[in-house]
This record gives C-alpha cells, sequence and structure tokens, in this order.
C-alpha cells in the first residue's frame, strides 16, 4: 500500500442551485449552468458597474454564479439566528457541507471517532469583512456631511435620527456588524474553528489560503497529518463566498472577467472567468483504517504535486514550466505513469493567457503519451 494512499470516506457540499453532493452531481451530468446577476441581497452591485471598460472604480460585469436558495437551518444546529447575524455565511456554508460530509462518512457529531481528528478548511477571504467596514465607515460618510447639513439649518437631532436610518438601511442591505460577533465573526481561521466547535472536532484546525488552490492545500495539510499519525480523521475542503466589488473591481482592472457572463474555457469563444460562490467538505482516513472499519470508500488520493515559480512573472501569472512541475511531482508521488491517467480538472480561466499556459504545461507532460 503506498505511504500516500488517503481513502475519501464522506463528501458534503453547497454550490449554486446544489444543497447536497447529489443535487451537484445531476447539475454536471445534465450539464447546467447557473449564470446570474448579482442579487442585491449580497451587493448592490449595479452602483460599481459600468460598461466603460475605462473606469478605474467600476466592474464590466456584475455576473457570477451564486449561492442563493440555501438557508442555514439553525435550530438543527442548536444555534440561535439572532446571535449568529454578522457571522460570515462562509461559516454557515462551511459547517453545513462538514455535517453533510459526517453524515455521509457515518460518523456522528461530538463521536468518540472526532477525538482524534483535525479540520483543515481552505479560504482566500471572507466577504463579512467588507460588510463590516462599510457599516463601521458610516461615521466617515457623516463626518464629511455634517458641515453641509448644519449650514443647512439641520439639527443635531436629526443628525441623529439620520445616522440611526443610515444603520437601518444598511443593515437591510445586509452590510450587518455585530459587535458579539465581530471579533470572530469576519475573520477567515473562524471557518475551521467554527466546525471543529460546533461538531465536536478535537484536533487541531486552520484555515488555509492558497488563492484558487486554497481548497488544494487544506486538502494536502489533510493528508500530511494523516500520514504523519497526527489524527486517524480529516475533515479538509475549501469555502469562498467573498464575491464583493472589490473583488469584480480588482479583476476587471486586469480584464480578467468574460464580459458576456459565460465561462468556455480552452475556447476559442472564451473572454474571461466568471465569479462563483460555494463549499465542499471531504471526510478522509488513511486507507488502511478505512479499509479495517468497512467504510464506503469514495475515491483514493494516491499523490499530490506543488510548486511555485519563484522570481520572475506576475504573481496572478504562472509559468509552464512551474505548472507542469506541480504536475510532475504528482505523478512521481503517486508512483502513476502519464499513460494511466484518464481524466484531468484543469484550472480552466478561460483567460485567453492562463488557458494557454494551462493548456502548453499539461502538453509538456502528457503530451507524448503513448
Amino acid at each position: 500500500m503506498n505511504r500516500y494512499d488517503i481513502a475519501i470516506v464522506g463528501m458534503g457540499c453547497i454550490f449554486p442551485k446544489a444543497n447536497s453532493v447529489d443535487q451537484y452531481w445531476n447539475n454536471i451530468i445534465s450539464g447546467e449552468t447557473y449564470f446570474e446577476e448579482m442579487p442585491e441581497r449580497i451587493w448592490r452591485m449595479k452602483n460599481f458597474c459600468s460598461s466603460d471598460k475605462s473606469r478605474p472604480d467600476k466592474s464590466y460585469t456584475m455576473t457570477g454564479s451564486f449561492v442563493s436558495d440555501f438557508e442555514f437551518p439553525f435550530l438543527e444546529f442548536k444555534l440561535p439566528p439572532k446571535a449568529m447575524q454578522g457571522v460570515d455565511p462562509a461559516q454557515l456554508v462551511t459547517l453545513h457541507a462538514a455535517r453533510q460530509a459526517l453524515e455521509d462518512a457515518g460518523i456522528e457529531p461530538h463521536s468518540d471517532v472526532l477525538e482524534d481528528a483535525v479540520t483543515i478548511i481552505g479560504a482566500s477571504g471572507v466577504d463579512q469583512f467588507a460588510h463590516s467596514t462599510v457599516f463601521l465607515r458610516r461615521h466617515m460618510y457623516l463626518k464629511h456631511l455634517r458641515p453641509q447639513l448644519e449650514q443647512a439649518g439641520v439639527s443635531p437631532e436629526r443628525l441623529t435620527e439620520l445616522d440611526e436610518q443610515f444603520a437601518k438601511k444598511l443593515n437591510e442591505y445586509g452590510h450587518v456588524w455585530n459587535p458579539a460577533v465581530a471579533a470572530v465573526g469576519a475573520i477567515t481561521s473562524s471557518l475551521s474553528n467554527r466546525v471543529a466547535q460546533v461538531l465536536g472536532v478535537h484536533g487541531f484546525n486552520m484555515t488555509v489560503d492558497g488563492a484558487c488552490a486554497s481548497s488544494f492545500a487544506a486538502l494536502e495539510v489533510a493528508c500530511q497529518a494523516l500520514m504523519a499519525g497526527d489524527a486517524k480523521v480529516a475533515i479538509a475542503g475549501g469555502t469562498d463566498l467573498g464575491t464583493n466589488p472589490a473583488i469584480y473591481i480588482g479583476f476587471s482592472r486586469v480584464e480578467g472577467l468574460s464580459t458576456k457572463g459565460t465561462s468556455n474555457p480552452f475556447d476559442q469563444s472564451a473572454d474571461g472567468l466568471v465569479i462563483g460562490e460555494g463549499g465542499g467538505v471531504v471526510v478522509l482516513k488513511r486507507l488502511e483504517d478505512a479499509l479495517a472499519d468497512g467504510d464506503r470508500i469514495r475515491a483514493v488520493i494516491r499523490g499530490a504535486g506543488a510548486s511555485s515559480d519563484g522570481a520572475g512573472q506576475a504573481i496572478y501569472a504562472p509559468s509552464v514550466e512551474g505548472r507542469a512541475q506541480a504536475l510532475r511531482s504528482a505523478l512521481v508521488r503517486s508512483n502513476t505513469s502519464k499513460d494511466e491517467v484518464q481524466f484531468l480538472e484543469a484550472h480552466a480561466t478561460s483567460t485567453v493567457v492562463g488557458d494557454a499556459n494551462e493548456y502548453d504545461a499539461i502538453s509538456s507532460v502528457y503530451g507524448d503519451r503513448s
């Protein structure tokens, strides 16, 4: 048995139009796509959008793929809804997906099995931090407006009323700030901590940030913990609900977003990516333990490869050789021949440079298969 043989024994997810693994799989095999303009419950994106691509403070698209029909069952988790206001939705999505994965693995929350388990979640940002900032900075807006309002004869009492109305309206738009949970509601480390705390997982927990590869980074850390004997069970995955205007505007500056609102990787019609939301979690065991426990094994992780370019191109433009190095490393670690590989899932950004770069890396490793 390979040292790196790690069994996936449970899965859970929350994705657009899919609140379970079965729904997600059905969407995949049916070829369904779910692109829409950002709902106003998230951000009033129309205030940050313009068809004029030269606007440095605007995005040229509002299209994305959003988790729009998920309602967190607070009572099932014995969590008071009011007390959880201001907690980033990513925590709730991660928590729900993690419980799904444990149920799929036949593991009860708070059971003895979780005494020797770790929780590793990948994330590259939380949207609640942006919402909290908007709410708190309302004082700055009023500070600049106050002199003009006072000069216009607005009374101090009326200014206080305006401040209260402003705060109420921000809350209605989702820019919530709850001082009771502010310290943990808007930081990434709370994603893994929330899972461990609510589901009763006693091993170490951490949230790792590997940008677009955050979930893979979490998976690798979890595999290493299992191989090192630090745990018998690992809960690992990734969640991203960070679809705020700053992200859209930033990607618009490098023309990384699709103007058509569709994703067409490795196709001549590709003109950029479409940002999406979601969260996925798996439960892992060493293969020998999973076999001994009689678990239903979904898949086996044989090896993983990773690389960095070092000094070189822009941070968002990985080199062909760097990507190829990661592919070769995965083959070596898994003791797998490239001729045995039957399926590749790509990053597939749908950008001209990104797709060409990735295609060249894949071709350099797999192009001469027999």
